[in-house]
Order: structure tokens, then sequence, then C-alpha cells
């Protein structure tokens, strides 16, 4: 291959890209993945074709070649079954291939190649991808693997909507989350950034919604998002992926909480959501008519530490809103007599119906 790129006229090429697509460079190294008998070699090929395959024409060939079902194999981990013989000229797998393995899997399933982008191959292999994925988090030591696993299934869970009910099978949230409890290092906002965007594509999913709120996934998320927000980070990188960390955690939130069941599912797990919430909800400050002499001490104190920028002074304030909507309801069924007595006291406020429509229109903004 080496020898057939030197004699080639790169004259025609308007990047190097196209002559390995000319050569069909990403077929020959599929084969070196599978036949070449020396660890070292498959894993710089599974390198070297996470390299070429950052355009729409190698990533073509790649799944026409089979790419995926290479990528498959690489990624599934022995120990299911102890007596489980290997089978004859069967390739023994290091960590370093399934790394090179999964670096590749998340080049070619990135949200820069566009939202039609698409792989071939990858629906009828993503069960068995994210089983191998989920296990390989699981048994991995190294904390870039780990980084690269939950980037992969971000990228699945974007792209593929099937992979969605692969990880609730597979428990793979949880085991993820379990996997970084046991961390001491290696735990970074790039890290949360890539989980919380898994979470935020299956909110999308209506099906996935008694899943996400479940207790351990929602302290997972607001642990996250108490983590992050009090941060201060020296670098550009860390800053902006703390911000879409951040984002992303609110969006989640908010689109479970527009589920009447899981808003008041949310309110029972109060103990783990972010206490700035709640500031947000005691009575002083969600009510139209308070003051800001009324307002707690505890929620100007927050309000002053928290680095808020606007938008996402809005998304909290939405949220809060949305959580108290269900906090009310709530209580109206505890106790269906208060409200009719507030009604009998309350005095007709101004400007009623302007408020409601500005309130929807906003709601709609979000949504």
């Amino acid at each position: 291959m080496v020898a057939t790129l030197m004699n080639i006229d790169y004259d025609g090429f308007a990047s190097l890209t196209d002559a390995f697509v000319q050569t069909e460079a990403v077929r020959t190294l599929l084969v070196v993945c599978l036949d070449n008998k020396l660890s070292s070699v498959r894993a710089q090929a599974l390198r070297a074709l996470a390299t070429i395959c950052c355009a729409p024409e190698p990533i073509f060939q790649l799944g026409h070649c089979g790419g995926i079902e290479v990528i498959r194999d690489i990624l599934q981990i022995e120990g299911g079954d102890a007596n489980k013989k290997p089978k004859e000229n069967e390739v023994k797998r290091s960590d370093l291939e399934r790394r090179e393995a999964v670096s590749l899997l998340t080049q070619i399933t990135a949200a820069w190649h566009g939202p039609e982008h698409r792989v071939d191959g990858l629906k009828d292999c993503v069960e068995t991808v994210v089983e191998g994925l989920t296990r390989l988090l699981v048994f991995t030591e190294c904390p870039q693997t780990l980084l690269l696993c939950a980037a992969a299934l971000n990228n699945l869970s974007r792209m593929e909507i099937t992979s969605h009910y692969s990880i609730m099978s597979h428990e793979t949230i949880y085991k993820l989350v379990e996997t970084m409890e046991r961390r001491d290092e290696g735990i970074t906002v790039f890290l949360y950034e890539q989980i919380v965007a898994m979470l935020y594509n299956m909110s999308l999913n209506k099906k996935c919604h008694s899943h996400l709120a479940n207790a351990n996934i929602v302290n997972f998320i607001t642990y996250a998002y108490q983590t992050e927000f009090y941060k201060i980070y020296s670098t550009r990188g860390e800053s902006e992926a703390q911000q879409r960390c951040i984002k992303t955690i609110l969006h989640t939130l908010t689109r479970l909480a527009q589920d009447s069941v899981l808003g008041m599912e949310l309110l029972t797990q109060q103990n783990h959501l972010p206490s700035a919430f709640f500031f947000s909800l005691t009575p002083n400050s969600t009510s139209s008519t308070a003051t800001d002499t009324q307002r707690s001490p505890e929620f100007y104190e927050q309000q002053q530490m928290l680095p808020l920028d606007i938008s996402t002074s809005r998304d909290i304030s939405f949220l809060a809103r949305q959580l108290s909507e269900h906090q009310q309801q709530r209580h109206h069924h505890q106790y269906p007599g208060f409200k009719e007595n507030n009604e009998l006291n309350m005095e007709p406020k101004e400007y009623g119906g302007n408020t409601l429509k500005m309130q929807l229109q906003r709601q709609e903004s979000y949504v």
C-alpha cells in the first residue's frame, strides 16, 4: 500500500484522503487488523483507520467493507463463560487494540459529520457494540479508554435510537456511574460532558423517561451539576465543556420535568436535586407578589455564588417554575380543601392573562 501511494501523482487530488480512497487503503488496513499476528501492528492499523476516516468517502468504504463488524468483534471481552474454549485461529485482542477500536468508532460517529450522517452496518451491530462498550468500561483501568467509551456511547445514542434500548437493557448508565465512583483520578469535565449528553439524547425518547428518572441517575445528574457549577478551570477548553455540561443537564431535567408523573417523582427525590433549584421553589421566590425584602438570605447567598449567564439563569428559572407547578399539584392532591380556601381569599391579579401568555411563549421557546 505504501509503495502504491508513493507512485501516485497527487496533483489531481484535493487532499491526501482522496488518495487513500482511490487506493482502497481502508480495505487494506482492515485486512491488517484481521490477519496480522502482532497486536501492536493491528493497533497501529486501527489508529491509521481513525486518522483516515475523517470524511464521508473513507467512512463509506469502512462500512461497505465490514468495518463495523470488525470493530464489534474487537470489542468483545472474554470472561462470560470460564469453561468456554477459544475458537481455532481466534485472535486474542489486547487492551490497546480495544482502545484504538473505540477511538475509531468515536471518530466515524462524531457529531461534526452532520445530522444526516450514517454508517453502513451500524444499526445491525448496535446491540453487540453497546454490550462490548459496557463491558469494556467496567473492566478497563485506563481513563482514556473510559472517556472514549463514554464518547462512543454518546454518539451512538444520537445517531441510532435503537441504541437507547441496548443502553437500558445492559444497564450501561448504572455501570458507568459505578465505575466513576470507584475511581479517584481521570474523572474530568469532558467525561461528565459525554455522559450527560448521552442522557439528554435519551431524554428525547419518551420511552426512556422512566429509566432516566431513577433515583441513582437523577442523583448522578445533579451531583455532576453541583460539582461542575462551582469549579473554575484554567483552560478555555475545559471552561467551554463546563458550560455545555451545565446547559445539557438543565435541558435533560427540563425534558423529564415536562412529564407530570416524572415531575412528581423528581420532587420526591428533592434531596438529589440541586439546591439552586429549590431556593427558587420557596414560597417567597415563586410567588408573583414576592418582593426583594421577602426573599431569604440563603437565596441571595446562593445567587452570588453561582456564575450564571443570562441563558443559564433562564434555564434554571424555567425548570424551577415547572417543578414548582408540580409541587403545587402534589400539594393540592394531598390537601384538596386547601385550594378552595385559597381561591376564596385570593385577590384578582392584574394582567393575569398576559402573564400566562408570556409564560406559555417562553415555555415553547425552551421546548
